[in-house]
């Protein structure tokens, strides 16, 4: 029943968001119906050329008439082709819509992925996995989930051909239509095994797709290190243990579908080979020669479309069984502004924490008891030893983490009643890593803000990072390459802190931002941002005393409970 549910949401999404998937599906059908009336000719077709008459009784002759087609040789051959004609021009038109339709979907649902991941899912949910799961969520689940929207609208044309064709061959024969489907049964037991097979490797692929990723990623994220410790080697070894796994089971998934399209055929050839070997007889009551013809003609047609819709259904199967819920994934994060609804349009002039209690895990307190209060024209260091939670309290103030007890207050109103974005835009922390994306300078520095030239080049002369950034070869528009590998880490460093203040946030929070600095620019960005934000709040997370003594406060925290304050001018 979970599985139902799963395909009832993803075809719900996929048909809500892509309405041109009905006109999809109708084409379908109808190019399937197309070629059914086709093969219809075929029966007074067959008849005329053995010199037969042509039976008006059947319902096949009946159709035909009704759609204005004559009982002659010339006429039929015309139909028969032209219908043949269109039956390819829909089938084209139908099939590429749904292709196209399918890589649509696919991005859809990655990008909505990626933005619950990136906007909504709660940062201490995303630690508890592995970042494989959610490249694969994004990923391997959405093109999967793409995949069976299109393996679903195929298979309903699909087995809708087959239907159409069964039908034909029970009117020609009704003993040929039930050895047909005695035939069907037989292997669809014979499948079993395979249907079942499939299941599990469709789980194994997801979960091994997952661990190469984040080998992958992992690595390539550590790959100074790796160096260092010369564990190239070892990474790379994990590696190909894991992919090659992964397209081993991709293969044994190719080559369960290769026996669900021709065991069925092979079952057949082997019938009729015993039939002729044991001298069986298989005649067909009260026909003549042209339905005897008609009858091998859909049989033909048949059994090829049976196995291409036992193929989809065992592919539907597979994907269904193995894969998670992605429209469920990509909702069911709770937005970080449900029941937070306070817009703050003022200023924000004072930051109080009352009683401030949080852990990560139940027996392990972070912080306990943080009472203190920030306030606008003021700046402040926090100090405190390793673990002293100095860094979590500042991403409890972002609204990263739920705080466990106590309450934080933002111009006298509940932290948790104002809206979270609202909030970061007025609250900005700056971290000592500088996330920095493969584009030019002047938009690393934007990072999604919309600012002029003049505006970016200003915080880059506040950030001492104007003259490194002009001397560049492409000055403002260098591309700069992954992880900013083309900078020192100072100038990163720097190309952060220039983000910050183009934003010109009310608090301004800087965590170990300047490590990388030399002293003398360390001095002239520190005067800076003194300068640039006297009438805000400036919090650095720091050890450094030459910043400790150019701040207004300095606010100090044991490993678990808050000491008394102690400030300096």
């Amino acid at each position: 029943m979970e599985k139902i549910k799963y395909l009832r949401h993803l075809l719900y999404f996929a048909f809500r968001t892509n309405p041109l998937l009905h006109v999809s599906v109708v084409l379908a059908l109808a190019s399937a119906g197309i070629e059914v009336l086709a093969m219809l000719s075929l029966l007074p077709l067959s008849g005329l050329a053995v010199g037969q008459s042509v039976p008006q009784n059947s319902w096949s002759i009946r159709v035909l008439d009704a759609l204005g087609i004559s009982m002659n040789v010339r006429s039929l051959l015309l139909s028969f082709s032209l219908l043949l004609v269109i039956r390819l021009l829909t089938q084209i038109a139908a099939q590429g819509l749904a292709a196209f339709l399918g890589r649509r979907i696919h991005a859809q649902l990655s990008s909505k992925a990626f933005n619950e991941i990136v906007t909504n899912i709660p940062i201490s949910e995303i630690e508890k996995k592995s970042i494989g799961y959610y490249i694969t969520l994004a990923g391997d689940e959405s093109f999967r989930a793409s995949s069976l929207v299109i393996s679903i609208s195929q298979f309903v044309s699909t087995g809708t051909l087959g239907l159409l064709y069964y039908l034909a061959i029970l009117n020609f024969s009704s003993k040929l239509g039930l050895a047909v489907l005695a035939f069907l049964l037989v292997s669809l037991i014979s499948l079993w095994g395979a249907f079942r097979e499939s299941h599990a490797l469709g789980a194994r692929q997801v979960e091994q797709s997952q661990l190469a990723g984040s080998i992958f990623v992992d690595a390539l994220n550590g790959l100074r290190g790796v160096r260092a410790f010369s564990a190239e080697a070892h990474v790379v070894d994990q590696y190909w243990r894991e992919i090659y796994r992964y397209t081993k089971t991709l293969f044994l998934i190719d080559f369960v579908a290769v026996l669900g399209r021709l065991v069925p055929a092979l079952i057949l050839v082997l019938s009729l080979f015993a039939g002729v070997a044991f001298g069986w007889s298989f005649p067909i009551a009260g026909a003549d020669t042209a339905v005897v013809l008609t009858s091998i003609a859909f049989l033909l047609r048949f059994f090829p479309v049976v196995g291409q819709a036992l193929n989809l259904f065992l592919r539907i199967f597979s994907d269904a069984r193995a894969g998670r819920d992605v429209t469920s994934a990509i909702g069911s994060a709770s937005p970080p502004d449900v029941g937070a609804m306070l817009e703050l349009r003022e200023p924000i002039k004072k930051l109080e924490f009352r009683n401030v209690c949080f852990s990560y895990a139940e027996d392990k307190p972070v912080i306990r008891n943080v009472d203190m209060s920030l306030e606008s024209g003021k700046s402040y260091v926090l100090l405190g030893p390793s673990g002293s939670g100095k860094s979590t309290l500042m991403d409890l103030l972002l609204g990263f983490y739920e705080i466990k007890s106590g309450e934080i207050l933002v111009n006298g109103h509940m932290h948790s009643e104002i809206r979270r974005q609202n909030l970061r835009r007025k609250i900005l922390l700056l971290g000592q890593q500088t996330v920095i994306l493969n584009e030019s300078v002047a938009n690393n520095i934007r990072f999604g803000k919309d600012a002029d030239t003049a505006a970016v080049e200003g915080a880059a002369r506040r950030a001492c990072i104007d003259e490194v950034i002009k001397a560049l070869p492409q000055g403002y528009g260098t591309q700069l390459n992954y992880r900013g590998t083309n900078l020192s880490g100072g100038q990163i460093q720097r190309i952060g802190l220039a983000r910050a203040l183009l934003r010109e946030p009310d608090v301004l929070i800087l965590d170990e931002s300047t490590s990388a600095l030399d002293p003398q620019t360390r001095d002239a960005v520190v005067t800076n941002i003194l300068s640039f934000f006297a009438d805000r709040i400036v919090v650095f997370v720091t050890h450094d005393h030459f910043v400790a003594e150019r701040v207004s406060q300095v606010i100090r925290l044991d490993r678990v409970d808050t000491v008394a304050e102690s400030s300096n001018a």
